[in-house]
């Protein structure tokens, strides 16, 4: 069903554009056959000639209020749609939305942090290992560092300039997690 009121959206569209432009008969062509396939789509979604009447009715009322609004709202809508690709465009080009974390904190994307870029520390995990797979267990987390510890009473402290993507390279050899 909602393809049909796509269908009805755009064919709603290409009419009022064909109406607003000089050589718009195409758009005006366009419109009646989108809005026939939208309503010959409804019902048939609704069970063709044995569609319950009301239900029908209800449905193609619908259509009729889409291109109701078209008719009085059309440079409005036209506005919003040219903004909404204006937006997408731009979020294409020029790397989208920054993703906003559970904190109301601007996050940047993983793949674009670095050496010396600050680490969110928050995000580390439980559990880091090091070269030797070792497990080593979160213990505390400071302003600009964390500090890992192991079963054998070893302890390492992990600074966030010192972290590049899943691993970290420290004094006490590199250290990664999953």
């Amino acid at each position: 069903m909602v393809i049909a009121y796509i269908l009805s959206v755009l064919g709603m569209l290409a009419l009022q554009w064909g109406v607003h432009t000089r050589q718009g008969g195409a758009g005006i062509l366009l419109g009646a056959v989108l809005l026939v396939i939208a309503l010959v789509k409804t019902a048939r979604d609704l069970g063709g000639v044995h569609a319950d009447k009301k239900q029908l009715l209800i449905y193609l009322g619908i259509h009729a209020a889409i291109w109701v609004a078209g008719a009085l709202l059309y440079e409005f809508i036209l506005g919003v749609l040219i903004v909404v690709g204006v937006l997408i465009v731009g979020a294409v080009f020029f790397g989208g939305a920054p993703s906003v974390g559970r904190s109301g904190a601007v996050e940047r994307p993983e793949d674009e942090e670095g050496p010396g870029d600050g680490y969110d520390l928050s995000r580390m995990p439980t559990i880091v290992y090091d070269d030797s797979n070792r497990q080593w267990k979160k213990r505390d987390v400071f302003g600009d560092h964390i500090v890992y510890y192991n079963n054998d009473g070893g302890e390492v402290t992990i600074y966030s300039g010192q972290i590049s993507g899943t691993t970290a390279n420290t004094d006490a050899g590199t250290f990664h997690w999953y």
